[in-house]
């Protein structure tokens, strides 16, 4: 955490910070849907994640089922095993990436890695578009969650070269 503290880097920290909080914030609202009374903010959340996901019922998890004499209702996530998963990963990624390396850092790995790490989604994804396979919420989950890890390591230093310069362009030290 010494990171953190060291003056130079003060001003960068927020950067980081930023993009931990809001992938919190996104991961908890995916997380506590499920669970919330019957609401119009509840059928908001399942509407505002529709807009990033299929919300297929069969490709998704189900954390509960409840069954009232013969009407069953399921609580499903809001969005797909795959995308629950990259989303969760693309946490934990962010979560570890101080720890491997430099919160405030511009350098992002080569981008042939970030395409090693979509290649079995591509194929799994793929090749059930093509029709000749359907993939399992287990391989969604695994594909999902290498994929989403790999992402945090591109988007923090992204979001750190972005606001570098915005810092610059008025005139104060990113």
């Amino acid at each position: 955490m010494r990171r953190f503290a060291d003056s130079k880097r003060k001003p960068l920290a927020w950067k980081y910070l930023t993009v931990l909080a809001v992938l919190i914030v996104w991961n908890a609202l995916i997380m506590l849907t499920p669970f919330l009374e019957p609401s119009g903010l509840k059928s908001g959340l399942y509407s505002f994640f529709g807009y990033f996901c299929h919300q297929s019922p069969s490709r998704s998890v189900t954390p509960y089922e409840v069954t009232f004499g013969i009407v069953q209702n399921s609580y499903t996530f809001p969005v797909c095993t795959r995308d629950l998963t990259f989303y969760l990963f693309f946490l934990l990624g962010a979560i570890a990436f101080p720890l491997t390396g430099k919160a405030d850092t511009r350098d992002m790995p080569d981008l042939w890695l970030l395409v090693f790490a979509a290649v079995p989604m591509a194929i799994d994804g793929g090749t059930q578009l093509l029709g000749w396979r359907e993939s399992t919420n287990t391989l969604r989950f695994i594909t999902g969650a290498i994929i989403g890890f790999a992402c945090a390591y591109y988007l923090i230093p992204l979001v750190n070269i972005i606001f570098s310069g915005a810092s610059k362009k008025r005139g104060t030290i990113g």
